[in-house]
């Protein structure tokens, strides 16, 4: 079993492949442990998902996702502002409550985006929040602002994950994000999480 955050001794000693054409990512790099799962493509629309198992810790995703529709034209006016406002140069910038409202749709109307900011219910009861969040922000990978997310699905699933604009009208929105059971889980795996997104070369 590995340290927290696997540290980056290890990571750096494992061989590394590059993936490319993923979206509007050009290339990404990843450690050859983790192992790459069936592509899902909807029949019914667009949507589509690329997945990798960590071998040490099946359980634990990391998931290149595309939910196949895109969002409304005033969600991606919302973003490109706060891209100005909060453009991350100097390190990820905190999203307020109402900015986290007004992203409700880019995040996800259903999964990410139905949280404690936009829902007041319960999760578990009915109509309740699917999603509770831990951190919102943006972040600045290479020369794009992206939108960074953390936290946990009232199923108990716990989530990492940034979303950005895959085209420029920026109404198409891809993710890349990880996923794990627990909390302990996602933290020991947080570190490669993050060399990972580092890494994205953009189209």
């Amino acid at each position: 079993m590995m340290g927290e955050n696997a540290g980056s001794e290890w990571w750096q000693a494992m061989p590394s492949r590059v993936l490319e054409g993923i979206g509007r990512i050009k290339r990404i790099t990843l450690s050859s442990d983790w192992l790459e799962q069936p592509t899902f493509e909807d029949m019914f629309s667009q949507a589509w998902k690329v997945s990798f198992a960590q071998q040490a810790e099946p359980e634990v995703e990391l998931l290149f996702f595309y939910r196949g529709l895109p969002v409304d034209p005033g969600s991606v006016d919302v973003f490109r502002s706060l891209s100005v406002l909060k453009p991350a140069l100097s390190g990820p910038e905190k999203l307020t409550p109402n900015e986290v409202s007004s992203l409700r749709i880019m995040m996800g109307f259903e999964t990410m985006g139905n949280n404690q900011y936009t829902n007041p219910e319960a999760p578990g009861l009915p109509g309740g929040r699917v999603f509770d969040l831990i951190a919102a922000q943006t972040r600045r990978i290479e020369d794009i602002v992206v939108l960074h997310l953390r936290g946990r699905f009232s199923s108990g699933v716990q989530y990492e994950g940034i979303q950005f604009p895959a085209d420029y009208s920026g109404r198409v929105i891809q993710e890349v994000a990880m996923q794990a059971p627990s909390a302990e889980l996602l933290a020991r795996y947080a570190f490669q999480f993050n060399e990972v997104i580092e890494s994205i070369q953009w189209n």
